[in-house]
């Protein structure tokens, strides 16, 4: 059976999600953080944004205003001052649009967000929180923050998982094979004229596949890899 993990979401008002995934992604300050059964413990800031969640059934998503994350081995639990989730990317972006359609409660939100910070910052550092109240309004927008993860995710999985796989190594193998075959032929055409035995097979392959590489590795650039 495969090893689940219980993923947790709230907001002051709700439970917005409690079931067991497979695995998540979360966006954080400095990139975006797998959570998995049976990992290391630890505890995360949030950044708005896109929550990629994996389960049994599919991908699902949600998108939250960030706040304080706490994961041990069987569990994780995101608090925010709200969320909202969705089936697919578009049908998470038009929840947080109707979700975020009154200034008020946008601007309730980031001030619940600047205040979760203020007493991170104050129990860290056993001292008051730097921040101004003006600061506490200026949080990056949701909505901004899951477009653009939206988009990275398209990018990065635009067609499944299997289908990209498979052009990919498309893209890295066929280079290799041609040149170093093209090589080898030309190699063979040019001894059987001059008499060279296999002088110019081995250098034309020899080159054709250091050139197939070097198009296999831009491909792998590319690509991702």
């Amino acid at each position: 059976m495969t090893p689940t993990l219980r993923m947790v979401i709230r907001t002051p008002h709700q439970t917005i999600l409690d079931a067991p995934v497979r695995a998540a992604r979360v966006p954080t300050e400095t990139g975006q953080v797998g959570l998995r059964p049976r990992g290391e413990p630890m505890v995360l800031v949030v950044e708005p944004g896109l929550v990629v969640l994996r389960t049994d059934a599919g991908v699902r998503f949600a998108a939250t205003a960030g706040g304080l994350l706490e994961h041990d081995r069987a569990s994780c639990t995101l608090l925010s001052p709200f969320a909202v989730l969705g089936a697919d990317e578009a049908e998470v972006l038009g929840a947080l649009d109707r979700a975020l359609a009154t200034p008020d409660r946008e601007l309730a939100a980031r001030r619940r967000l600047g205040e979760l910070e203020q007493r991170i910052v104050r129990a860290s550092r056993g001292g008051a929180a730097v921040s101004s109240p003006e600061d506490l309004l200026r949080r990056p927008d949701p909505r901004e923050r899951t477009r653009r993860d939206v988009g990275r995710f398209r990018r990065r999985d635009p067609g499944g998982r299997f289908w990209r796989s498979l052009a990919l190594l498309g893209s890295v193998g066929w280079p290799i094979v041609g040149l170093a075959t093209g090589g080898a032929l030309l190699g063979r055409l040019l001894d059987a004229r001059a008499g060279t035995g296999i002088r110019f097979t081995l250098m034309l392959l020899t080159l054709g596949t250091a050139l197939g590489s070097w198009v296999a590795y831009r491909a792998l650039r590319r690509n991702g890899g």
